[in-house]
């Protein structure tokens, strides 16, 4: 996920992984990968993700648009907020999120 300021660079979110520390993660629970692996699974998802939401809106988003979104810092502070929303929602009613940090 490039930096729009710093296109040669890529962006970690504060207090996460990144690519190569999940990969690792991954590998030691028995799951062998590696760092364009670990990366290749999230833009899948965040791919699937995209298309089903606006599928639901009744948006059919062309592959040209998803791929415009998956290189666009926007969608992944965007989706960063949601999940935190998540988060902060699922830990008021009390339960307990798994962490992978070790």
């Amino acid at each position: 996920m490039k930096n729009k300021k710093n296109p040669t660079s890529y962006i970690t979110l504060e207090e996460s992984n990144d690519f190569r520390e999940i990969a690792r993660l991954m590998s030691e629970d028995g799951d062998q990968i590696n760092h364009a692996t670990a990366r290749n699974i999230l833009l899948s998802g965040i791919s699937d993700l995209l298309k089903g939401t606006g599928n639901r809106l009744g948006k059919k988003m062309t592959n040209k648009q998803i791929e415009a979104a998956l290189n666009d810092n926007e969608t992944y502070y965007s989706l960063q907020e949601v999940l935190f929303g998540v988060k902060q929602l699922l830990e008021k009613e009390g339960y307990k999120l798994p962490t992978a940090n070790r």
